[in-house]
């Protein structure tokens, strides 16, 4: 199963949110998936669990060498591009 990680500055609001814009296009798309929300300093420790972290352009860079694909997105709130993004990034996963 795919896990992802959505990652905002202090792990609560914008990653929630963010969670449930995942949530939403994952069922559009019929995709099996775990998905959680951690604060940055907790991503760079357990970022190394999540097969694809999504977070905002500004907090990517901080998530240091991570294994996991990080998806950055310009606008949180904008649904197609976090579809246009994370959709792709699932596909391309090896099974």
């Amino acid at each position: 199963m795919v896990h992802i990680m959505a990652v905002c500055g202090m792990g609560l609001g914008s990653g929630l949110m963010v969670r449930m814009q995942i949530e939403k296009i994952l069922k559009e798309a019929n995709i099996e998936a775990s998905v959680e929300v951690s604060d940055i300093s907790s991503a760079r420790g357990f970022g190394q669990k999540a097969d694809i972290v999504v977070t905002s352009e500004d907090l990517a860079p901080q998530l240091g060498a991570i294994q996991a694909v990080i998806i950055p997105l310009r606008n949180l709130i904008d649904l197609n591009e976090l579809r246009t993004k994370l959709v792709p990034a699932i596909l391309a996963l090896p099974k």
